[in-house]
């Protein structure tokens, strides 16, 4: 077994077949490949593929925390813009000490995700022993 990068362009037209999967996750899409002959570049050999295949693990980990990180912090901005706006008993709901707990709670949550997962990204650079736990530790935080 090893891992290969295939390029899905059209010179490959015959060999690669992509059928749609339909999801509820309307944010990316999902196919089922089916490969006939199709050519790519080896990337890695049996020997080190577990080692490899972890690592890009990591690596789509990150990039999936990145995009988290970055959809709570619009819904953030959304929420708050919301609880300044609506009002409740004449007042914004805002201003009640419950809301702005909860909000309070969300943004230090937010803030531990955002830094965990920089400094993912920076073990990946720097710090490689701290690499594999420091994703997959950022993706469990995040989820």
């Amino acid at each position: 077994m090893a891992l290969y990068l295939i390029d899905l362009n059209k010179s490959q037209k015959g060999r690669v077949e992509t059928r749609a999967i339909p999801t509820l996750d309307l944010s990316r899409r999902y196919f089922n490949l089916k490969l006939k002959n199709a050519r790519g570049e080896q990337i890695s050999d049996t020997a080190p593929l577990p080692a490899a295949w972890g690592e890009l693990s990591n690596i789509v980990r990150i990039a999936l925390v990145a995009e988290m990180v970055g959809a709570a912090d619009r819904v953030m901005e959304m929420t708050l813009g919301f609880v300044k706006t609506r009002k409740q008993f004449g007042r914004p709901i805002g201003s009640f000490q419950a809301i702005q707990h909860k909000l309070a709670t969300a943004a230090v949550d937010l803030e531990q995700v955002r830094a965990l997962s920089r400094f993912a990204a920076w073990a990946y650079d720097n710090d490689r022993a701290q690499f594999a736990i420091s994703a997959s530790s950022a993706k469990a935080l995040a989820n």
